[in-house]
């Protein structure tokens, strides 16, 4: 196989920024679009779109894709190898299960299910059929994120004390089937904390053992949750507070930024510092190289992870099993709010 054959179920915003990612690397051929309405694939096959939250119109992105089909087609083609479902949340499961029950690579767009069983049980299937399973959580892919691992995996800060994560989106009103909790699943936790949640397990280089959550509904007349506070600890039993919403007055931090205090130092995402002690004295660091925050080369990249994984060159920087994990916290956060108690979390897919 040269090049990854690859086509997008969906046609929603952020199916667009990754229709540009896929035909940015030169390791994938994007063949196909499909969508509940031919006449809507057609016109995405063609790149006509307006921008969306990481891409102004006005930039200029563009893109052809070769075939519109509907969703059976694109899943039954010999002419694709590989599936992006970019589909409303509760149906991730269905489709990536059968993507790959039809032997085709699969990549998710967060969150990966929403239910950590279903999340397990494709995890379960990928290994069967021997194709790669990704899930679509792309700050892994942002520089500045790297940089904070690096911090961390090397011991510059010392050993990790605490840490303060953020996912907001102020003055964002979602709409449709966001807000449809069949659809959804749930809220913003759902939507935007999963980034945040993600983000720290992948700098820290470890999961979560268990969560105290408070969700609640506090800004919009809606039935999913918009405001999420949750306190966890990571399997060493590093503290960790996550904060995530839609719709607030305001944030002190950008989406999926970190705070990470250590015992020597600490290491900032969004903005992005280290401060730490060089020769007696307090400094701070920063990237030679720092990238905006809405950086659309971490999608690139992303997708370029996903072709070389499938060709054996790479191993996925977000397998299936790290998507599942962050589901299992967010399962648990949410009987966590529910009960008013700490709950464990499963991050093995195995009952405990």
């Amino acid at each position: 196989m040269e090049k990854v054959r690859v086509g997008i179920l969906g046609t929603g915003g952020i199916a667009k920024i990754h229709a540009w990612a896929l035909t940015s690397v030169s390791h994938i051929k994007l063949v196909a679009v499909a969508s509940r309405s031919l006449e809507r694939a057609r016109d995405f096959a063609k790149g006509r779109w307006s921008g969306s939250l990481y891409a102004p119109g006005d930039i200029g992105l563009s893109y052809e894709i070769e075939r519109a089909m509907n969703y059976d087609e694109i899943l039954e083609s010999d002419e694709v190898d590989a599936v992006y479902v970019c589909l409303p949340n509760a149906l991730h499961y269905e489709y990536c299960m059968r993507a790959m029950e039809n032997g085709k690579h699969c990549f998710v767009e967060k969150p990966m299910t929403v239910k950590a069983e279903e999340a397990w049980k494709l995890v379960k299937k990928a290994k069967e059929m021997g194709v790669v399973l990704q899930v679509g959580h792309m700050w892994r892919f942002h520089n500045d994120v790297k940089f904070a691992r690096r911090v961390v995996k090397e011991g510059i800060i010392g050993d990790i004390v605490r840490v303060k994560a953020y996912s907001i989106h102020v003055f964002f009103y979602p709409k449709g089937w966001f807000v449809d909790p069949r659809l959804s699943g749930g809220g913003a936790l759902l939507d935007m904390g999963v980034h945040a949640i993600d983000t720290v397990q992948f700098v820290l280089g470890e999961g979560y053992s268990s969560v105290y959550a408070d969700i609640s509904t506090s800004y919009i007349n809606y039935p999913v949750d918009d405001t999420d506070v949750l306190f966890l600890k990571t399997i060493s039993g590093i503290p960790v507070l996550v904060e995530s919403g839609w719709a607030q007055m305001f944030s002190s931090k950008k989406e999926a930024s970190i705070e990470i205090y250590g015992e020597k130092g600490f290491v900032s995402v969004f903005p992005t510092f280290a401060i730490t002690s060089l020769a007696g004295e307090y400094g701070e660091f920063r990237p030679s190289k720092p990238e905006s925050h809405e950086s659309l080369e971490m999608f690139r990249r992303q997708a370029e992870n996903f072709a070389k994984s499938i060709l054996g060159i790479e191993e996925p920087l977000c397998s299936g099993e790290d998507g599942a994990k962050v589901i299992g916290v967010v399962e648990a956060a949410y009987e966590s709010s529910k009960k008013g108690v700490f709950v464990d979390v499963n991050s093995t897919g195995v009952n405990p």
